[in-house]
């Protein structure tokens, strides 16, 4: 029984990964008058990989997402909360969306507040 426990075990860490977690190469963020931020990311995918989890998105609300792939073609996603896990065979993403949710105005003067990973 310990054998095949063991023999289990090693081969599952043959096994690729399901999901993993990927790197944003770029992050580009545009502030419209309106208050509205729009969120342009390059994502690097791992290829091997069914679910590409992304590192977390700046808010939970956000509008108009879109996930293509290196060629412009769309990508299946799941989201939940912040998170956005893509489906499919890509080594790119580009993931593009709106928020209004970390932007503030007092007076004239529109303030845009986040935490990010992303290096500068």
């Amino acid at each position: 029984m310990r054998r095949v426990a063991l023999v289990l075990f090693a081969s599952l860490l043959l096994i690729p990964s399901i999901v993993t977690a990927q790197e944003i190469i770029s992050l580009q963020l545009t502030v419209d008058p309106t208050g509205y931020v729009r969120v342009d990311e390059l994502v690097a995918l791992d290829n091997y990989s069914v679910i590409n989890s992304i590192p977390p998105l700046l808010s939970d609300k956000i509008d108009a997402l879109t996930v293509l792939d290196e060629n412009g073609e769309p990508l299946f996603y799941n989201i939940n909360g912040t998170s956005l896990e893509i489906v499919g065979n890509a080594t790119l993403a580009n993931i593009t969306y709106y928020t209004a949710s970390i932007t503030s105005k007092s007076g004239e003067v529109w303030t845009v507040s986040l935490t990010s990973d992303v290096p500068r």
